[in-house]
């Protein structure tokens, strides 16, 4: 398979879905981001075995064979790209070997591509349970000032993160460390 991305496209996608990608994942996989398509978009996906971040990506397929979805190491691309000028970088994906190589002007890298169906997704839900809005000058700063009371140490993942408790009396933010 092979693609074309804009190098600050690619590398901001990393970036942002690297944010839920735990330093040490149960699952080796996890630390990969998923690229996938649906709906005639691309998608590009980080997930821990709690939280998962999909997101779209501007890719162009530059050959008509058969999509498989692919796991890129972040932590492999993402340093390389960020030492690259804002331009086009072709992606070819070897799906019998799982090589991903980088081609842009000036050089070339290859790192392992994993295969995507191996990614473990979490199940989509059919109906969504819960929906409610709040404006973006209350939920940030909100969820920030809820943060502060989050811990950041490897011990204790689960106590890293700030719970919404939705009612119809209104959202409630909470953290604890």
């Amino acid at each position: 398979m092979k693609f074309s991305v804009s190098s600050k496209e690619l590398l901001r996608a990393l970036s942002t879905v690297s944010k839920v990608i735990l330093k040490r994942n149960t699952l080796p996989l996890l630390d990969n981001a998923l690229v996938s398509f649906k709906d005639d978009k691309f998608f590009i996906t980080g997930s821990s075995s709690e939280n998962t971040l999909t997101m779209p990506i501007d890719l162009h397929r530059m050959d008509n064979g058969v999509f498989r979805p692919f796991c890129l190491p972040v932590a492999m691309v993402s340093p390389i790209l960020a030492t690259l000028p804002e331009q086009p970088v072709e992606m070819i994906i070897d799906d019998t070997s799982f090589l991903a190589s980088f081609r842009y002007k000036g050089g070339d890298f290859s790192v392992p591509a994993f295969n995507g169906a191996d990614f473990p997704l979490p199940v989509e839900q059919e109906n969504t349970m819960v929906e409610f809005s709040l404006p973006l000058s209350v939920f940030l700063p909100s969820v920030k000032a809820a943060s502060a009371c989050t811990a950041d140490d490897d011990l204790r993942p689960q106590l890293s993160a700030v719970a919404l408790d939705v009612s119809n009396e209104g959202v409630t933010f909470v953290a604890t460390s």
